[in-house]
C-alpha cells in the first residue's frame, strides 16, 4: 500500500485527542515521556470515544472499522498513527495481524507495513513514536537487553547508596508496568517500590560480577528459596540497556544490617531479645540454602545435576532488614550481594564422595572473612585457592558475634569491640586484615575475652546470650573449618535451642536437687579455653542424663557408665569434639540412666525410680528424644576412651527388669529407608538427628552394620557408626514424589528370598557335604528384620504400601512363623493430614483384613523413642494388640484392661 495525503490530521477530534495524549504521557526519571496503557483504555472506551475518533478519520464517510476491532487488537496502533498524522491507514493495520498492538514495538519494518514516498517517511515517525506507548513491563525477566528508545517505568528514582562497583537506587514502578507477583503489605497493599543496583560501567569486571550475581538467583529461583518469607533478597528481574547492566532487587526499607544497629535501640525485654534472634539466625537459612540448591525434578535422579554455592561475602553491609509485612516493630534480615558467589555444579554419584566440598576462593569480605581466606604476602593474591563452604559459617558467625555485642552494650560497646580487634590485628607484625578475627590462623583472644564478659554483664531476662555464646558461636567460629557444623546442622541447633527456650518447663522436669549436683561435679570436667564450651553447660546435662537417687553418688554414676572417678580428668575429653568435629570414626557410648535407657554396672543392676516418667502404658519406660540427645552429647568423649577395649561391653547393660526391650532389638536386621522427596526437604534436618539417635541405640544390637536406603536414590550404605550412617542425609538430595513402594519391595524382597531358600534347604540336605554346602550358601534361617521409613506419608498418587507388605504376611503365614519376624516402622514426619491418614491406616491392618499386624505408626518429634524403635514388634508399645480372633468392637476396652494404659 503506497501512501496518500492524510486530510483527517487536521481534524479538530484528532487533533484535541494528540493534545490530550501529550498532556496525560508520564515523565519517568530520565525524563522521558510515556503513556501507560490503562489511561489511554479508560480514555478512549470511555463515552463511545472511539467510534467518534473513527467517524472523525473517515468523514464525511462512514467508518469501514467495526470498533471492537479497533479496541481489542489495535489501540495502541490508533494512538500512534494519531501522533504521526496517519490515522487513516487504521483500516490497513486491522487487516494485518503482524501489525496489531500484541506485535509492538517493532525493532525493525515489519512486512505489510505500508510503503512511503521519500517526501513521506512513515516508517521513522512510527518507529519514533511507538516507544511512548510501550514502556518496559518488569515481570522477573532475566539479563534482557532493552532498546536505548525503551521507556523505564520509573516514576521515582532516589539515589541511595554507592558500592564498589554499582550504584543502588530506590525506584517506584508504575502499576501499570509491574506484572510481578507480590504478597501484599500489612495494610494490604503492595508498594511498586524496589532497589536498582545499576553497575556503574561497562567493562569486562562489572559484567562478571553482573553475570556471576545473575546465574546465583537463576539457582535460588530454581530451589523456590526467593519467595518472600525467604532470608535471602528477593529478586526481581534483570536487563542490560545502553551496555549498562542492572539488577531489580526487593527494597529494604530498614537498609543494611550495618544502619540498623546504628540507629536502632536494642532489645529490651527477654522476649524481645528471643524475637530479635529468631529473626537473625533466620540468616543461616539463606546460608544453608545456597550451601544446598535442590535440583529440579527428573526421572533420571543418578544424573540430576546438584548445586552447591558459596557466597564469600557475608558482612553487615551484606545483610539487609526488612519490617515484617504483618507483625509491626518485628523485622526480616535477609541476605543479599551474591556478586562473588559462585556455584559448583555435581552430578548426583559425585556429590555423594566423602571428599569435603571445595572451590576457587573469590576473594571476598576480608574483615570477616575466615582464617584459610587470609592472603597477607604479596605473593599470595594472584594464587588460586579452593576453599570450602563452611568459610561462609565463619563469616556469618563473625556477624552474630558483632550484634550480640550490640544486644549486650549497644552501639558504643560494638565501635569498641572493632576497636579492640583492629589493636589485635595492628599488634601482629605482618597482619594485613585490620580488624579481622583471627591472627591468620586461629581466633583472637579479645574476641573470645568479649564473649566472656558479655555473660558478666547480661540482664536477668536475658536467656538467650548465654546458650549463643557457648553454644553457637563455639561451633561457627572454630579455626579449622571442619571444627565448624554446617549450616543445615547449625539450623537444627538453633530450632532445638529456641525450643527449649519457649518450654522451660519440660526443663524443669528434669532438673534435679541441688543436693544430686555435689556428687556429679566431683566426676571431673575439662577445663575450657578460648572459644570452647563452657563447663558448666556439660555439668548441667550430665546431671540431667544421670539424675542420682537418694543412695547414689559420683562413683556410683561413673561406674553406670563404666569408669571410675579416677579415670576422669580435664585431659580425658580430646578437643574434636570441643571443637564440634564431625569427622571421624566416633563410636557413643549407649544411653545410660534410670530412665528406661539402657544401663549397666558390672555388679548391679539399677532399675526404675517408681516415680519416673512414664508412657500411656505403664509397662514401657518413657525416654524422651531430648534425653537421648544430651546422653549422646555428654558421652562422646568418653566412649573414645574406651573404643576398642573390654570396658566398652561394660556400657551395654540391661533394661529393666526382664531385658524385655534388649531381646526384642537384638539380632536382628535394622533397616533405614529415609524418604527423600520435596515435601521432605523441611524436614531434613530432623531426620538426619533422628536417624543419629535412632541408629545411636540400636548400634549394639546389629554386630553387621545398620542399612540406609533412600526412596529416590539408588545409595545404599552399611555403618556401624550412627553418625556416619547420618551424615549422608546431608548430602542427598530431596525432589520429587516418592513411590514408596520401590525402596520398601526391594528392602522386602532380599528378606523373602532368604527366607524361601532357608525353608527349601531344610530338613533336605542330609549328607554332611552337603550341609557344609549349606552353611557355606547361607541357607541358616534369616535374622528376623526391622524396618524404619521415616517419611511424611505424602507419595506419589496411587501408591500403596500395602502392595509391598502383603507378600511377607503370605510368606510369614504359610511358614508358621510369628509378626515379630518383621517390623515397619513408619516414622512420620510433618502433620500433612493426607500423610497422617495415609500412614494411620497401614497402622490398622488387623481391621483392614489382614491376619498378622507387622505395622506401627509414630510421629517423629514427640513420643516415646522406645515405641519408635519397637512399636511395630511389640503390640504393647503399639497399642494396638489384638489376634484374628479379637472382637473390634471391644477392642478398646481389651486394651485398656490388658495393657493399664491412661486415658
Amino acid at each position: 500500500m503506497t501512501l496518500q495525503n492524510d486530510q483527517s490530521a487536521s481534524h479538530p477530534e484528532l487533533i484535541e485527542l494528540s493534545q490530550w495524549m501529550d498532556n496525560n504521557s508520564l515523565t519517568n526519571a530520565d525524563g522521558v515521556l510515556f503513556m501507560p496503557l490503562s489511561t489511554l483504555q479508560l480514555h478512549l472506551e470511555q463515552h463511545n470515544r472511539i467510534r467518534t475518533i473513527l467517524r472523525a478519520i473517515y468523514s464525511p464517510a462512514e467508518p469501514t472499522i467495526d470498533h471492537h476491532t479497533v479496541s481489542q487488537h489495535c489501540l495502541v496502533i490508533l494512538a500512534i498513527l494519531i501522533k504521526c498524522g496517519r490515522a487513516r491507514q487504521l483500516e490497513w493495520f486491522t487487516q494485518h495481524d503482524n501489525l496489531w498492538d500484541d506485535k509492538l514495538p517493532f525493532h525493525d519494518r515489519p512486512g505489510n507495513f505500508p510503503s512511503e514516498s521519500t517526501s513521506s517517511p512513515f516508517w521513522l515517525d512510527f518507529s519514533i513514536e511507538q516507544w511512548r506507548f510501550r514502556p518496559w513491563t518488569f515481570d522477573g525477566s532475566l539479563s534482557i537487553e532493552l532498546a536505548s528508545q525503551r521507556p523505564l517505568p520509573f516514576i521515582e528514582r532516589e539515589f541511595m547508596a554507592k558500592g564498589g562497583s554499582a550504584d543502588i537506587y530506590k525506584v517506584r514502578l508504575h502499576p501499570d508496568h509491574d506484572a510481578m507477583t507480590l504478597k501484599p503489605n500489612a495494610a494490604g497493599k503492595t508498594s511498586y517500590v524496589y532497589a536498582l543496583k545499576t553497575f556503574r560501567s561497562a567493562n569486562d569486571r562489572a559484567k562478571r560480577l553482573y553475570q556471576a550475581e545473575i546465574n546465583a538467583f537463576k539457582h535460588l529461583r530454581i530451589s523456590g528459596a526467593l519467595s518472600i518469607e525467604n532470608n535471602i533478597i528477593g529478586f526481581r528481574g534483570s536487563f542490560i540497556q545502553h551496555s549498562i547492566c542492572n539488577i531489580l532487587l526487593e527494597f529494604a526499607d530498614q537498609g543494611t544490617l550495618e544502619n540498623y544497629l546504628q540507629n536502632t535501640s536494642q532489645p529490651s525485654t527477654g522476649d524481645e531479645l528471643r524475637q530479635f534472634w529468631r529473626s537473625v539466625f533466620g540468616l543461616i537459612n539463606a546460608v544453608a540454602t545456597i550451601h544446598d540448591i535442590a535440583p529440579t525434578d527428573s526421572s533420571k535422579i543418578q544424573d540430576e545435576p546438584i548445586f552447591h554455592g558459596w557466597h564469600q561475602d557475608i558482612k553487615p553491609s551484606n545483610v539487609l532488614v526488612f519490617s515484617h509485612p504483618n507483625r509491626p516493630n518485628s523485622y526480616i534480615f535477609k541476605l543479599a550481594d551474591f556478586g562473588l558467589s559462585h556455584f559448583r555444579v555435581l552430578c548426583q554419584r559425585e556429590q555423594h564422595e566423602e571428599n569435603d566440598m571445595s572451590d576457587t576462593d573469590q576473594r571476598g569480605t576480608r574483615i570477616y572473612g575466615a582464617p584459610e581466606c587470609y592472603r597477607g604476602l604479596p605473593f599470595q593474591f594472584p594464587i588460586t585457592k579452593s576453599v570450602g563452604q563452611k568459610c561462609d559459617i565463619w563469616s556469618l558467625g563473625a556477624v552474630f558475634s558483632e550484634v550480640l555485642v550490640w544486644t549486650v552494650g549497644g552501639w558504643m560497646a560494638l565501635q569498641l569491640y572493632r576497636a579492640d580487634r583492629q589493636v589485635a590485628t595492628d599488634a601482629i607484625p605482618g597482619h594485613t586484615d585490620r580488624g579481622c578475627f583471627h591472627d591468620r590462623k586461629d581466633l583472637l583472644p579479645c574476641v573470645v575475652q568479649t564473649h566472656n564478659r558479655l555473660l558478666k554483664e547480661i540482664r536477668k531476662s536475658d536467656n538467650i546470650t548465654k546458650p549463643i555464646v557457648r553454644e553457637i558461636l563455639p561451633n561457627m567460629l572454630a579455626n579449622h573449618e571442619r571444627g565448624r557444623l554446617a549450616a543445615s546442622e547449625l539450623a537444627y541447633r538453633l530450632d532445638d535451642l529456641f525450643r527449649r527456650l519457649d518450654h522451660p518447663q519440660d526443663q524443669a522436669r528434669t532438673a534435679q536437687p541441688e543436693s544430686s549436683l555435689q556428687a556429679t561435679q566431683m566426676i571431673s570436667q575439662p577445663s575450657i579455653t578460648g572459644h570452647e564450651i563452657a563447663s558448666t553447660s556439660q555439668v548441667d546435662a550430665l546431671r540431667t542424663a544421670f539424675p542420682q537417687d537418694a543412695a547414689g553418688s559420683a562413683h556410683q554414676q561413673a561406674a553406670t557408665v563404666g569408669i571410675s572417678v579416677e579415670q576422669t580428668s580435664p585431659n580425658s575429653r580430646t578437643s574434636q569434639f570441643q571443637n564440634g568435629d564431625s569427622h571421624g570414626d566416633r563410636r557413643p557410648a549407649p544411653l545410660t540412666n534410670d530412665h528406661g535407657v539402657l544401663q549397666n554396672s558390672s555388679n548391679n543392676r539399677t532399675h526404675q525410680h517408681s516415680n519416673g516418667p512414664r508412657s500411656k502404658c505403664s509397662n514401657l519406660p518413657m525416654l524422651s528424644r531430648q534425653l537421648v540427645r544430651d546422653t549422646m552429647k555428654n558421652d562422646k568423649p568418653l566412649l573414645l576412651r574406651l573404643l576398642g577395649s573390654k570396658k566398652h561391653e561394660r556400657l551395654v547393660g540391661s533394661i529393666d527388669e526382664d531385658e524385655s526391650i534388649r531381646n526384642l532389638m537384638r539380632d536382628r536386621d535394622h533397616i533405614f529407608i529415609v524418604d527423600n522427596s520435596a515435601t521432605m526437604k523441611p524436614h531434613r534436618h530432623d531426620v538426619k538427628t533422628l536417624l543419629e539417635e535412632l541408629a545411636w541405640i540400636l548400634m549394639q544390637f546389629d554386630d553387621d552394620g545398620m542399612d540406609l536406603y533412600f526412596t529416590r536414590s539408588p545409595d545404599h550404605i552399611n555403618r556401624k557408626n550412627p553418625y556416619e550412617l547420618a551424615h549422608r542425609i546431608e548430602s542427598i538430595p530431596m525432589v520429587g514424589t516418592s513411590d514408596i513402594n520401590l525402596r520398601l519391595s526391594e528392602v522386602l524382597e532380599v528378606y523373602c528370598e532368604k527366607l524361601e531358600r532357608w525353608h527349601n534347604s531344610k530338613g533336605k540336605s542330609k549328607h554332611r557335604l552337603s550341609r557344609l554346602i549349606d552353611k557355606v550358601t547361607s541357607s541358616e534361617k534369616p535374622k528376623p528384620v526391622s524396618v524404619y521409613i521415616l517419611t511424611d506419608g505424602l507419595w506419589r498418587q496411587g501408591t500403596d504400601a500395602l502392595v509391598s507388605i502383603r507378600p511377607v504376611i503370605e510368606i510369614l503365614q504359610r511358614y508358621q512363623l510369628r509378626s515379630t519376624e518383621v517390623g515397619l516402622q513408619f516414622i512420620r514426619f510433618g502433620d500433612d493430614p493426607t500423610g497422617i491418614a495415609t500412614l494411620n491406616r497401614l497402622d490398622s491392618m488387623m481391621l483392614l483384613g489382614f491376619a498378622m499386624d507387622i505395622v506401627d505408626h509414630e510421629p517423629a518429634r514427640d513420643g516415646n523413642v522406645w515405641k519408635k524403635l519397637i512399636g511395630a514388634i511389640d503390640k504393647e508399645a503399639d497399642g494396638d494388640f489384638h489376634d484374628a480372633d479379637t472382637d473390634t468392637s471391644q477392642l478398646s476396652g481389651h486394651l485398656a484392661s490388658r495393657y493399664h494404659c491412661e486415658g
